[in-house]
């Protein structure tokens, strides 16, 4: 996704909003269907981390497994995401590298990314 602060694209993982009332889990796996077109029943909480030092705000991340893409994006006005899938070692390296927003879900996840590598 194109992200205007450093004017160039970069990968980004699903993220957004809770609506009012919903559960974080919740908004999550709608997130991921929103932006991605996939579904997963099998999710887990890894944490949350301030955005900012400067300020109380924070991000939850979770961790998505056995997604299934299920339908096309449903994206907001103004959103232009292109779906990607990417191998873990390149999702450690563009977190490495400054390639992506987010990278601190990559360091939250490291001990579930690990179990993934096994496959690749």
């Amino acid at each position: 996704q194109f992200r205007a602060g450093p004017e160039r694209v970069m990968d980004e993982l699903p993220g957004g909003r809770a609506d009012d009332g919903e559960e974080l889990q919740e908004a999550a796996l709608r997130e991921l269907a929103e932006e991605t077109g996939y579904r997963s029943s099998n999710v887990e909480y890894l944490g949350f981390a301030y955005r900012d030092a400067y300020k109380n705000s924070t991000s939850n991340y979770f961790i998505a497994y056995d997604c299934v893409k299920t339908s096309d994006q449903k994206l907001e006005q103004g959103e232009f995401v292109e779906v990607i899938t990417i191998t873990v070692k390149r999702l450690r390296d563009n977190a490495r590298n400054g390639n992506m927003t987010d990278a601190v879900a990559v360091l939250m996840a490291d001990k579930h990314l690990n179990s993934l590598t096994k496959s690749e």
